[in-house]
């Protein structure tokens, strides 16, 4: 069933799936619009929608975002049919206190001297435009669904998806 949210509910749609998923593959494209991915941890997602991360200005991605800011954000968890992909503008921000309140002791893998670290940052993410897709049946009911489409030629219905437009421009 296709169910669009708008402005709030939207956002508090995309935060929900965003952080109990937490870890998502990160695409960017590159000069020859070659599509790339890397995962990354969800840190926090605002309540205005705006998902950070924490990264290295050093890395290639810090470079792309700071060539060209688009990116697309996919997290998925089969195991509670539970997806969503985010659209969005990228910034690599450096400010402390920001990563002070984000800091988390597992991010030592990563950033052995921690926030002294000198090229940690973060990247910030403002989403466009997102698609989620959800479904709080079981699995049994879910296939049950699929077979039926199949042996009747109807679409499955295994749950609700829909736009998530957070300025309630459409």
């Amino acid at each position: 069933m296709e169910k669009d949210l708008k402005n709030q509910e939207a956002i508090n749609k995309l935060k929900e799936i965003a952080e109990d998923v937490k870890f998502c593959m990160l695409a960017t494209a590159d000069t020859s619009n070659e599509l790339y991915g890397r995962p990354m941890t969800t840190m926090q997602v605002e309540d205005n929608g705006t998902i950070w991360f924490f990264t290295s200005s050093r890395t290639d991605l810090a470079n792309k975002a700071k060539a060209d800011d688009n990116v697309c954000l996919n997290y998925a968890d089969p195991g509670k049919t539970t997806y969503l992909t985010v659209q969005g503008k990228a910034e690599l921000v450096k400010d402390k206190k920001k990563m002070e309140e984000l800091w988390s002791p597992m991010l030592k893998a990563w950033f052995p001297d921690g926030l002294n670290e000198p090229d940690i940052a973060l990247l910030k993410v403002v989403p466009q435009q997102a698609h989620y897709w959800d479904t709080d049946a079981a699995k049994v009911v879910i296939l049950f669904s699929m077979i039926k489409a199949a042996l009747t030629g109807e679409t499955s219905d295994t749950g609700k998806h829909g736009e998530l437009n957070m300025d309630g421009r459409h």
